[in-house]
This record gives C-alpha cells, sequence and structure tokens, in this order.
C-alpha cells in the first residue's frame, strides 16, 4: 500500500502524462497558472499556483495538502474523488503482490466466491432500499431558498441564505455557494438561516441540495463596487484599498503599494487580480465593442514574460485573452467561449507585445462573429455558437505589477465607462 506522498507523487505523474508538458520540475508560473485554469474547467474547483506549486514541490510547505485540495486533482484525472484514486492505486499495487502458497491453498473456489458476492450483493441493495428515504418523498414544491447581500457591492460580501427545509426526510441539508459542489456547507434541516462570505465578485448559482438533489437555486450577483483589486490566495486574498490603487482614472499597482503591504515580488510573483463587475443593462456578448489599454512593467526574475490576461465576464460565459512579451508568444492560451486556442497549435504571435508600454486592445463581437485587435492591428477573429449571455464586467489577471486606464463597452444601446 502506497504512503500519502507516493500517492501524490502518482498523481503528479499521472497530470504530467495527461498534459504531455513535460515534468512538473520544468514547468513556468505561467504553466501553473494554465493547469490551474484546466482544472477549473473540468471540476469547477479553483486551486490557486501556489497550492499547485506546493504539490510539485516547487514551494516548501509543511503542511500536507487539503482534502479539497486533492478531490480536486483526483478528479482532474476522472475519479470521483481522492479516495478512490486512493482505493484504485492501492488495490492495484496489491494486485501485483503474488499470494504466498500457504494463503494460496486457503481460496476457496471460484464458484463459492462468486455465490458468496451475489449474496453480499443482493443484501446490500435490498439494506440500501430499505434504509434511505425514496426520491418521490423529495418535492421541490415543500422547500423554499433565498438570500440577502449583507452590503450592496463590494468585496468581501457575506450573504444570508434564508431556507426552509423542514421537510427533508434527513437531519441535514446543503446549501451550495455556487457551481463548485465542494463549496457546500451541512445544515441543520429544521433551521431557517445561514450566513456564507463571497470574496471575490462575479455572478453565482447558489443551491439548496437535498441529498443529492437539488431542491431550489437562484441567482446570485456580487458587484466589485467600481475597480477592486486583491492579491490571490490559497484561503482568504490580500485586498488592496482603492485610494492607493486609484487615480485620476488610472489603476496602477507599484511596488511601493506592495512594499507598505509587505509583499514581495520575489521569488514567488504575486497573482494580481484587478476586477470592475457591475450589471449593464442590454450588454451581451454576441454584440459589444470592448476597449481597454494595459501596461505590465514588471519583467525581473520570473516574471520575464510579462503575462497577463484580460477576461471578460458573462452571467454563464466567459471570454480570455492573453497577452505577453513578444519572447513568450510560445506559451499562451486564450478561450472565446467554448472555442480555445493554444499557442502549441495555433498561431498566436499577435498577442505578443510591448507591455512595458501602454498597450491598447479593442474587442469586437458582433451576431457572434469575434474580432481582436492589439494596438489597431488585426490579430485574430473566430466565432462562438453557445447563447447569448449577458456580459457583467471585466477581470485582469497580472503577474506582479499591473496598470489600466481607458476600459469600456459599447453596444447599439450605448456605452459603459469603468
Amino acid at each position: 500500500m502506497k504512503n500519502p506522498k507516493e500517492l501524490i507523487h502518482s498523481c503528479r505523474d499521472l497530470i504530467e502524462a495527461k498534459l504531455g508538458w513535460g515534468k512538473g520540475e520544468s514547468w513556468s508560473n505561467h504553466d501553473f497558472e494554465k493547469l490551474s485554469e484546466l482544472i477549473q474547467e473540468e471540476t469547477k474547483i479553483k486551486l490557486s499556483i501556489t497550492t499547485l506549486k506546493r504539490i510539485w514541490d516547487r514551494v516548501k510547505s509543511d503542511h500536507s495538502p487539503s482534502g479539497s485540495t486533492l478531490d480536486a486533482l483526483a478528479m482532474f484525472l476522472k475519479y470521483n474523488n481522492w479516495r478512490e484514486f486512493k482505493n484504485a492505486h492501492n488495490a492495484q499495487q496489491s494486485a501485483k503482490i503474488p499470494l504466498s502458497p500457504s494463503i494460496k491453498k486457503r481460496v476457496p473456489p471460484k464458484s463459492l466466491i462468486l455465490v458468496f458476492s451475489l449474496i453480499v450483493f443482493i443484501a446490500l441493495i435490498g439494506s440500501t432500499i430499505w434504509l434511505l428515504p425514496g426520491s418521490e418523498e423529495i418535492n421541490p414544491s415543500d422547500y423554499a431558498f433565498s438570500s440577502i447581500k449583507s452590503e450592496a457591492a463590494g468585496i468581501p460580501n457575506s450573504v444570508i441564505f434564508k431556507y426552509k427545509a423542514s421537510s427533508s426526510p434527513y437531519d441535514s441539508v446543503y446549501i451550495q455557494q455556487n457551481w463548485d459542489n465542494r463549496r457546500r456547507t451541512k445544515v441543520s434541516s429544521v433551521d431557517t438561516s445561514h450566513t456564507s462570505i463571497y470574496y471575490y465578485p462575479g455572478y453565482f448559482r447558489a443551491k439548496l441540495v437535498v441529498g443529492e438533489k437539488i431542491v431550489k437555486e437562484h441567482d446570485l450577483f456580487i458587484a466589485s463596487d467600481g475597480w477592486a483589486a486583491l492579491v490571490d490566495s490559497d484561503k482568504v486574498p490580500l485586498y488592496l484599498d482603492q485610494t492607493v490603487f486609484l487615480k485620476d482614472g488610472t489603476i496602477e499597482v507599484t511596488p511601493a503599494i506592495y512594499r507598505g503591504m509587505g509583499v514581495g515580488l520575489q521569488p514567488e510573483i504575486p497573482q494580481l487580480r484587478i476586477f470592475n463587475v457591475r450589471e449593464m443593462e442590454g450588454l451581451k456578448n454576441d454584440n459589444f465593442i470592448f476597449r481597454t489599454s494595459v501596461r505590465n512593467d514588471f519583467k525581473e526574475g520570473t516574471g520575464a514574460c510579462q503575462r497577463l490576461q484580460i477576461l471578460i465576464l458573462c452571467k454563464n460565459d466567459v471570454m480570455i485573452i492573453p497577452l505577453s512579451s513578444k519572447r513568450c508568444i510560445g506559451d499562451l492560451w486564450l478561450r472565446i467561449s467554448e472555442h480555445e486556442a493554444g499557442s502549441s497549435q495555433t498561431d498566436l504571435s499577435g498577442f505578443g507585445t510591448e507591455l512595458s508600454e501602454w498597450t491598447d486592445l479593442r474587442v469586437e463581437s458582433a451576431d457572434s462573429e469575434v474580432r481582436i485587435f492589439v494596438n489597431d492591428t488585426h490579430v485574430y477573429t473566430t466565432t462562438f455558437s453557445s447563447p447569448a449571455s449577458e456580459i457583467v464586467g471585466v477581470q485582469y489577471r497580472f503577474e506582479g505589477l499591473g496598470a489600466i486606464r481607458n476600459t469600456l463597452f459599447s453596444h447599439k444601446g450605448g456605452e459603459f465607462i469603468l
């Protein structure tokens, strides 16, 4: 039987084989960011870059990975959870160990094993049916579920969930904050209130779950209250005060701001996230124009590629547009709704630019055809077929430092200056 560390190493080997990027010891910071995105895409669970680096022994840690982290890695490999992964690999190892002669003599005939297995199986099925309440007893109309935000806008934001679940055949039910079923909290079926904290702005769908059945769900919108900036982390993000980074319409995070907060730029580059999430009535991703100017003049050490991503956030969709220095165009990934493209198979050289200077990005969408321009040069065109979704804001992902200005969305009904 493998010990926990050996199991983690086996999991790492399988993920490396699945990705085909070579050994994790040679991965760049951007590789770990891309893996984080892929895991979130497949499992709906977000693992930070630092967490992944700890798994690959790229960052020293005295703590074992959490259960939710291990579950996410196992789910990425198509297992239901870490326990299933562990059992499968321990069973595989046990199967390779030959029985000793004395043990072999005591093994009963195959026919007896089959009969005994059938008896056990039938008994288990019968006890399960007898013990579990029937699904017909769970009627969604018997339940209620609503929420109230503690603040109209801004992050972090607490949400007070009101629920009625007294009809549940179970003592406990679950409140799930969003699409991630790992973000479930067990609550008493006889209580009526539960409070959760949302650390990031965005558009979420909260759920009331009884057994494994979603009986009620509703949309929940957490606006950012203007521009919001934070440094990503495993648990609670490090929030930056708006008065420090917002000056005369320009958003800029400088080394001096980090020094004042005790944040270093090396050897671990801070993962800077800047948001502006708000209601923009009538603005949809199938017909709009988006403009912004960005700069990332940090190019020291592991930040040499000056990578950044710009995410156009929708209620049920996302567009992810990468930029980097011209020297690092071989490691880019783009997503427009269901369309994805990586630089290993697609020419994304147009997204390489001199990011130490202000760079203009423009995205034009007309009847679901999307055209992207960098410094007024057309660099990419694609289409998407998923249903049109309302745009709710933008997120910028910088490595280290970042600056933004002149950001707006426009459509036939008008424009929204952020």
